[in-house]
């Protein structure tokens, strides 16, 4: 029998996967070795604890389903984790695609029985994190403001950062940055102003950055935005039935203008099969948006800043021709920030 324990982040590999892959647990069993959650015998669940390995040899080379429906086996029945047997180095999986699951290179970073510490897990009672003026002034930064009300096609105006409205929604902002002719054609208002020499002239009436600013918040309201990031926050919807997620602000901030660039159903499935059937560039980005939704469920509280980085950097954003890369770095920059 193993004489190391296993903690989380331990290197796993499958004899039938062609990539290993690492294991992991979302909340752990109160015992830890340098900080990280030891595992036990039950911690065999695809997508919370075990990854997809790459393409499966019994497949027929078609991509990795894990499925592992019993516990580890050979864990040391001597100490039990939670009320299972604990897993040592020496612990297998089996597949029921007929591959077997083992720890590799695992000795260094497992925890011998020695030095293992049983430690109740204090949690951090975190406030909920809200739409707040820092949510807004960090979207603002990346959002771009539209100076000048924008006329649409299909009859609405949009203005400020992404407000949109139409003249029976918001009439009193129609009225002041609006007008019709004496066709009825809707048209720009415009203000007189003098150049620098003193010279008069007609420009269209700009909305002051504070006034945008205000508007994100109801923009998002009415973009779904807000009740999407609650939903997917809370476990309820929107990509995340799971579980619920313990999140700080800046990382609330950061979900905020991910969900506001992207759109309330970015992490929904229906989303994901919509852009998947496109193929292309939309394909790889659905994969990617998957990938970052589901670390950010399966890894609560266990960010790793480079992993999130790299996540986010790959999803992009919901227009193909750019690659929003500045934007995403910097909402991964602010959701690993203490």
């Amino acid at each position: 029998m193993g004489k190391n324990y296993v903690v989380r982040g331990m290197q796993v590999k499958c004899t039938s996967g062609s990539v290993p892959g690492f294991i992991t647990t979302n909340t752990g069993h109160g015992v830890l070795y340098k900080g990280k959650p030891l595992l036990n015998a039950n911690d065999h669940v695809p997508k919370v604890n075990l990854p997809c390995f790459g393409v499966c040899a019994n497949l027929q080379g078609m991509p990795c389903q894990t499925a592992t429906l019993l516990s580890w086996m050979n864990c040391n029945n001597q100490y039990l984790i939670d009320g299972a047997p604990a897993l040592t180095t020496d612990s297998k999986c089996v597949c029921t695609l007929g591959g077997i699951i083992s720890f590799q290179d695992a000795g260094a970073a497992a925890g011998k029985p020695t030095d293992v510490k049983e430690e109740k897990k204090e949690k951090k009672k975190l406030p909920k994190p809200v739409y707040k003026d820092s949510t807004r002034d960090f979207t603002a930064k990346y959002e771009g403001r539209i100076r000048y009300v924008r006329i649409n096609n299909n009859g609405s105006f949009t203005i400020g950062y992404g407000y949109d409205f139409t003249e029976k929604s918001d009439p009193g902002m129609f009225e002041k940055y609006l007008q019709k002719d004496e066709t009825g054609k809707v048209k720009a208002k415009t203000e007189k102003k003098k150049d620098k020499n003193g010279k008069e002239f007609e420009e269209r009436i700009e909305i002051p950055d504070e006034d945008a600013k205000k508007l994100i918040k109801e923009a998002a309201g009415k973009l779904g935005i807000l009740k999407a990031l609650d939903q997917f926050i809370a476990g309820k919807g929107y990509g995340n039935t799971t579980k619920e997620l313990t999140i700080n602000q800046n990382q609330y901030d950061a979900l905020f203008s991910y969900f506001y660039s992207n759109g309330s159903s970015v992490f929904t499935d229906d989303t994901y099969n919509r852009w998947k059937k496109a193929k292309g560039e939309k394909e790889k980005r659905a994969e990617a948006r998957v990938a970052l939704r589901d670390y950010l469920i399966n890894n609560n509280e266990n960010y790793d800043a480079k992993q999130i980085k790299t996540l986010f950097v790959n999803s992009k954003g919901a227009n193909v021709k750019y690659d929003y890369k500045g934007r995403r770095e910097a909402e991964a920059d602010l959701f690993s920030k203490e």
